[in-house]
């Protein structure tokens, strides 16, 4: 028997997790939303196309960039965008 599939509360919390773990590592350059969702995919031994639903595609894209904005010691303005060491997601965000 497959193991359930967790609720959307808890893989949403899975995709910020993954998240502040990358951020906060030295993977924080890789840092993208197909990083993260591939973290929470293997996580949860879910469906390789798990996140590419209509359901999952735009709210898995819109809860990471929106904690990324947020870190209190990342750059999150465009001025400081484009470095090395940004994230890429920040670079996308910012142009």
């Amino acid at each position: 028997m497959a193991p359930s599939q967790p609720s959307d509360k808890v893989i949403e919390g899975e995709l910020r997790r993954a998240t502040r773990e990358i951020f906060y590592s030295n993977e924080r350059a890789a840092l993208s939303v197909n990083l993260v969702r591939k973290r929470a995919q293997d996580n949860f031994d879910l469906a390789d196309d798990f996140f590419l639903s209509d359901s999952w595609k735009t709210k898995s894209k819109t809860i990471v960039k929106q904690l990324v904005v947020r870190f209190p010691d990342g750059p999150v303005s465009s001025r400081t965008c484009g470095g090395r060491d940004t994230p890429r997601i920040l670079k996308e965000i910012h142009g």
